[in-house]
């Protein structure tokens, strides 16, 4: 989903890891970042893009802090389709 990707900074920074997109156009995505910010980054341009509604999240756990910085974090979103 071309949308869903742009949200993502270029840099690595984020990852999807799993995305199940339903009949209504409705999914929940679970992503890494290496912090929080990035995963609210990600949810604001899902809510400014105007190609989504009903954005809710990122809630965000901490991963193993003695291997990385990195946090899990999951969205939900509806996509209202392209122009």
């Amino acid at each position: 989903m071309y949308y869903l990707t742009q949200a993502f900074p270029d840099d690595g920074s984020a990852w999807a890891v799993n995305l199940d997109i339903q009949g209504n156009l409705t999914g929940p995505l679970q992503g890494k970042a290496i912090n929080p910010a990035v995963a609210q980054i990600i949810a604001d341009r899902l809510k400014h893009s105007g190609k989504f509604k009903d954005v809710k999240g990122p809630d965000w756990r901490a991963g193993d802090r003695a291997k990385s910085q990195e946090i899990s974090f999951s969205l939900s979103f509806t996509f209202i389709g392209t122009e």
